[in-house]
């Protein structure tokens, strides 16, 4: 025994001799803390309960479903009039407008093969036109004036010359009286022999003379006054005239006018706020097509209150 015990020291190390010695038997048990077995405890007992109600609990379930928002006032949506090309935004996504706000500017107007714009074109004709229509007025006011001018001086010159020819005529019808008081003393004494029937036939003639002149006077003062009738005539006339030319050419200004501001539309126009509210759901800018089908906007009235409409299904 002791050799083997020799032969064991030399072949291990002392340590490993002693440590042999030394060694324990029976069972080995392992200890765990407190704090451990509380964890292990709680976590159990959280399982258990979680288990309970997922098996025995009610709970909703999640579902996507598809929906709207509602007012509880109507809202309104913006559609254009005419399909064109936003040229002038002028709100923003939630901003305040009231009714009758420019909301935002669209052109309408088409490019000709040639180039240059339909609308564009059909303007330029139409103030072409209306500079024509425009001096075509002038033109007839100043012609009416010039010849207003012409026969009121007509009427005064005639009107002259009738009074002129009335002094003269009483002039005459005294030169008329005198020559024939004249010849009539000639006349008595004529027939005594003191005057010869020569001297008789020259007071004659003058007085016939006289007497034509007179005739002539009337004549001239008649013609004199009709003249002035007349032209005075065609004074009231030409001022009727005149003025209902010049409400033609008027009346074809508004026309043209009318004409404008439709080409004007039809190039360009503004879409107003129908109603009073906010802008929501904006969905155009500067520079993008605007569809008669498609919104713009959405104005919601002022302090309307916002609710969703869900399609839900029934199961």
């Amino acid at each position: 025994m002791s050799r083997i015990t020799g032969l064991q020291l030399s072949l291990f190390r002392n340590e490993a001799v002693q440590a042999n010695q030394n060694r324990l038997y029976g069972e080995v048990v392992l200890s765990q803390p407190l704090s451990t077995k509380l964890f292990a405890g709680t976590l159990f007992a959280v399982l258990v309960f979680a288990a309970i109600w997922l098996s025995v609990g009610n709970y909703a379930r999640i579902e996507t479903v598809p929906g709207i928002l509602v007012t509880n006032e109507p809202s309104a949506r913006v559609l254009p009039a005419q399909a064109g090309i936003v040229i002038d935004l002028r709100v923003a996504e939630g901003q305040s407008v009231k009714k009758g706000d420019t909301l935002l500017v669209i052109n309408s107007d088409r490019e000709t093969e040639a180039g240059g714009g339909i609308v564009g074109k059909g303007l330029g004709a139409i103030e072409a036109r209306r500079e024509l229509t425009q001096a075509q007025v002038v033109l007839a006011d100043s012609r009416a004036s010039v010849e207003r001018a012409r026969l009121s001086a007509l009427v005064a010159s005639a009107e002259d010359q009738a009074r002129s020819l009335a002094e003269q005529i009483a002039l005459q019808e005294q030169v008329v009286a005198s020559n024939q008081e004249i010849f009539d003393r000639v006349r008595e004494v004529v027939e005594q022999g003191y005057v010869s029937k020569v001297e008789f036939e020259r007071r004659r003639q003058t007085v016939l003379s006289s007497q034509q002149s007179l005739a002539g006077l009337k004549q001239r003062r008649l013609s004199a006054l009709s003249d002035a009738s007349q032209a005075r005539s065609q004074l009231s006339t030409v001022s009727l005239d005149a003025e209902q030319g010049i409400s033609r050419l008027k009346d074809s200004l508004q026309s043209l006018s009318a004409e404008q501001a439709r080409l004007e539309g039809e190039r360009s126009y503004a879409v107003t706020a129908p109603i009073s509210g906010r802008v929501t759901a904006l969905a155009t800018g500067t520079g993008r097509t605007a569809s008669t089908a498609r919104p713009l906007m959405v104005i919601v009235p002022t302090g309307a209150e916002l609710a969703a409409e869900l399609y839900a299904p029934t199961r």
